[in-house]
């Protein structure tokens, strides 16, 4: 689901929030770190590992590289998600078993690195922003040790991102709020029918020959005949 926002301000995912409680992953904006306690924020090490490898590219010479505390940071988060590929698909319930049984010693002791290296380093390097992010997010990143539903990072919400990013100069046109808000429906609807396998052609053609005419807004049934689960079988392909 996409939405229109016009700031980065705590209020906002606050009132996007509202009523909602489990889990949220994100990236280390503080405007999502004052959300009710019913929201459960987790940190994304896809970000934390961003970090480390931005600051191993700073060293040119690759026999600097190794053994350089960027690397070392990049390698604990590259073992975090070994563990995750090799899970594969498993249940929720084993991922947390083996989370808590592989992943947490790994987590214990990259924080113990961090805290052992970080006076030694000029906090506004690369590599001191790397260990600092880390740290300061790290109540956040643990999260993820909770539940074996939860993701080590946010990359499959930010992939669904990329056609926002690739397309910005093509909707320099939507210059209002109305139309800001108008292609944040359409990519929630074209998105959601990919997540779903849906052909988004497809499904968007059904949705307008269907809906066409129709009183949606307090008609719940019909508003549900219209959800990815219940589209046809020709909307059941993606090229």
């Amino acid at each position: 689901m996409y939405d229109y926002q016009p700031d980065k301000t705590k209020k906002r995912p606050g009132t996007f929030l509202e009523g909602f409680s489990g889990y949220l992953m994100t990236d280390g904006c503080a405007a999502y770190h004052s959300l009710p306690t019913e929201i459960i924020v987790v940190g994304c090490f896809a970000h934390c590992r961003r970090k480390f490898d931005e600051a191993l590219k700073v060293i040119k010479d690759k026999a600097e590289q190794v053994g350089s505390l960027a690397l070392v940071g990049k390698e604990y988060c590259n073992e975090l998600f070994k563990i995750e590929r090799e899970m594969g698909q498993m249940s929720f319930n084993e991922r947390y078993t083996i989370r808590t049984e592989k992943a947490k010693p790994v987590l214990d002791e990259f924080h113990s690195w961090l805290l052992s290296v970080q006076p030694g380093v000029a906090s506004q390097s690369k590599i001191g922003k790397a260990i600092n992010y880390a740290l300061n997010q790290w109540k956040y990143l643990e999260r993820y040790l909770l539940d074996g539903c939860i993701e080590i990072s946010n990359n499959r919400c930010e992939r669904s991102v990329k056609p926002f990013v690739i397309n910005r100069k093509n909707f320099l046109f939507a210059t209002s709020v109305a139309g800001a808000r108008a292609t944040a429906v359409l990519h929630s609807i074209t998105e959601t029918a990919k997540e779903n396998s849906l052909n988004p052609h497809e499904y968007l053609s059904h949705i307008f020959r269907t809906a066409a005419g129709l009183n949606l807004r307090d008609n719940h049934d019909m508003v549900a005949a219209l959800l990815p689960e219940n589209a046809p079988i020709e909307c059941r392909t993606i090229d």
